[in-house]
């Protein structure tokens, strides 16, 4: 995790809608942002980031679109 934003994420958490237990969702109309993306797969499991992966590789086979954003590694 890049340094410093688990800090932040903890000290923020409370205020997002998609925190556990709430019934939201981390996502956005513009994705989930960096500070957000390690904690995608406790929201979507891995079924979930599987599909995603999916589509990721399909709309973008050459990885270069954001590479390594969301999904560290090739996809």
């Amino acid at each position: 995790m890049i340094a410093g934003l688990k800090d932040k994420w903890n000290s923020h958490h409370c205020h997002l809608p998609g925190r556990p237990g709430t019934g939201g969702t981390l996502s956005g109309e513009h994705g989930i942002g960096l500070l957000k993306a390690p904690f995608l797969k406790a929201e979507l499991g891995d079924d979930g980031l599987a599909v995603m992966g999916g589509i990721k590789r399909t709309l973008d086979p050459g990885n270069i679109l954001n590479p390594g954003k969301v999904f560290p590694g090739p996809v």
